[in-house]
């Protein structure tokens, strides 16, 4: 998956309220002193597929994970982007346009950390198109 999709999905989040970039809104690691944060991982649950009837898209899987110190902040968090992202379609992110975006599960528990912190994430199939 490009590595730019996950940046035009990062701040189309932030756009949409769901944090700052580098505040509590990260894309590929997870920082270890921020308590609160989202941070989007491309392939995270499903490998990429790459689709035979039309070479010009691609389809992405895409994990975002939420921590909090509350289960259920973390939680909420996870609800609103789902609320955010699941259906979304025909929408230009600049560099590429989301085509169809799925969520494939509902926010799940991955694990409470060594901080007390849980940790819980959610993960996306999403067809996109170069703009």
């Amino acid at each position: 998956m490009p590595t730019q999709f996950i940046d035009d999905l990062t701040t189309y989040l932030q756009t949409q309220g769901h944090g700052t970039k580098g505040t509590d809104l990260f894309k590929g690691n997870t920082p270890e002193a921020i308590d609160n944060l989202v941070v989007l991982n491309d392939t995270g649950g499903l490998p990429n597929v790459l689709n035979l009837k039309d070479a010009d898209v691609e389809i992405v899987s895409v994990q975002i994970l939420a921590r909090n110190k509350r289960q259920e902040l973390a939680r909420d968090k996870l609800k609103s982007i789902m609320d955010e992202l699941h259906q979304l379609t025909s929408t230009d992110l600049g560099t590429f346009t989301i085509i169809a975006a799925q969520a494939i599960d509902r926010p799940a528990i991955l694990r409470k950390d060594p901080k007390e912190r849980w940790e819980l994430v959610l993960n996306f199939e999403i067809r996109i198109r170069n703009s």
